[in-house]
């Protein structure tokens, strides 16, 4: 919650990411803030090229309806199947604790490089990567900034 308070903007919290060999291309979900302290948390993915500098594949997807859960545990559901504008789709859902799921993102796109697709090389799903401004200003406040996980489970289809 203290994230919060950061008053830069967050535009680079990565909580998941999806690469093709030799780093051809990713898809991450992450989460973001605006500038300014007060503004919550919300969620975000994104699919790029790897070069030239992470150009994008399509317009990053924001849900700001869905607020991030912090300090609750939550199902966190994700499926992810490789493919053309036609074919891939990316689909994530949270469902908390009373409450029915929620549907954070149906992306239906590119989930391979629209050009020279390779296969995917690896699937980050624990992951926490960000900016080490925003790292020392927790530090500084005497907040840890964590994610954790409990009872993974991988499924070969949508949950």
């Amino acid at each position: 919650a203290h994230l919060e308070q950061y008053p830069d903007m967050i535009d680079w919290f990565m909580l998941m990411e999806w690469w093709e060999m030799a780093s051809n291309a990713r898809w991450s979900l992450h989460l973001y803030k605006d500038s300014g302290v007060g503004n919550p948390l919300y969620w975000g993915v994104i699919g790029q090229t790897h070069t030239p500098n992470y150009e994008p594949i399509w317009p990053t997807q924001t849900n700001t309806e869905v607020e991030v859960p912090i300090g609750e545990w939550f199902r966190f559901e994700a499926f992810f199947r490789k493919g053309t504008d036609s074919t891939g789709r990316i689909w994530i859902a949270i469902t908390r604790e009373g409450q029915d799921t929620q549907v954070l993102f149906d992306i239906n796109d590119y989930t391979e490089h629209p050009v020279s697709p390779l296969p995917i090389a690896n699937w980050q799903v624990f992951k926490m990567y960000t900016s080490q401004t925003m790292v020392d200003f927790m530090r500084d406040a005497g907040r840890p900034v964590a994610v954790y996980y409990d009872d993974f489970e991988y499924w070969a289809d949508m949950p």
